[in-house]
């Protein structure tokens, strides 16, 4: 697939994996419109795109969990980009802690902005993309939709949600020249974990690891939309980890209880 002169739409742009990609599509000519609940910070990356790239580049406040600013995120794009050819739902936020730890508003921050937000901001560009025929959705779901650990069952249930609507929707939707792409990555130096709602931390952060930039993920992302590909996990050992764990789920199951954190 061809980038340049495309307009693409991303949730969660102020930091980590959103902020990355989108510097590395303006580098593709990529057009670009930016949300985040971070006005501020939307605003300025797009006003330093637009300067460095020549792109045309918006940054609007976004609360993925409001579909009153979903449909104005929307709206907003619509009224200054010729077409929206790509969605990249990137919007995120991570729980730890065990189950009898979980209140009803951490349960509805999570579910709300992890799935419900990816599911909606779809619901609003699809009408868009059919009508013009081609389109690109990608879901930036995680490994935990793949494996799960303990004390993140809250979490595990977004990103396993975010896999199934990934996959459901890339059937439904390839009749009308719309692909969808599930990407899945690891350990992301992005400040996740910082950015977590923690009820008890006993994180693979606290023990130390191996760590992707954000910046390394990007450009697998795009590297996969070029290609059109089905997924991307960003190296070949999140690629194998999440294989055993759908081949082998009990031997998944028992590394993850000897080794894990």
């Amino acid at each position: 697939m061809k980038l340049s002169g495309r307009v693409a739409l991303i949730t969660g742009a102020s930091r980590g994996i959103g902020e990355a990609l989108a510097r590395e599509l303006a580098r593709e000519g990529v057009h670009l419109v930016l949300g985040a609940r971070n006005r501020e910070k939307v605003e300025a990356l797009a006003r330093e795109l637009r300067e460095k790239y020549g792109i045309r580049a918006l940054g609007r406040r976004l609360d993925v969990t409001d579909r009153t600013s979903i449909r104005d995120f929307v709206g907003a794009a619509l009224e200054e980009m010729d077409s929206l050819d790509i969605l990249v739902n990137n919007a995120g936020v991570g729980f730890e802690g065990p189950i009898e730890t979980v209140e009803q508003e951490d349960y509805d921050l999570v579910m709300k902005t992890n799935l419900d937000g990816a599911f909606w901001m779809a619901r609003e560009v699809v009408p868009v993309m059919k009508q013009q025929g081609q389109g690109m959705i990608v879901n930036i779901s995680s490994l935990a939709g793949y494996v799960g650990l303990p004390r993140w069952s809250l979490y595990h249930m977004s990103k396993f949600g975010l896999r199934g609507f990934t996959e459901s929707l890339r059937l439904e939707l390839k009749p009308f020249g719309i692909h969808v792409m599930g990407v899945y990555p690891g350990p992301v130096k992005t400040g996740f974990f910082q950015h977590a709602v923690v009820k008890e931390k006993r994180t693979l952060e606290a023990r130390g690891g191996r760590y992707l930039s954000p910046e390394k993920m990007a450009r697998a992302i795009v590297r996969g939309m070029k290609g059109r590909k089905r997924d991307v996990f960003g190296t070949f050992s999140w690629w194998l980890i999440a294989a055993l764990a759908s081949r082998y789920p009990a031997l998944a199951d028992w590394a993850i209880l000897r080794f894990g954190p």
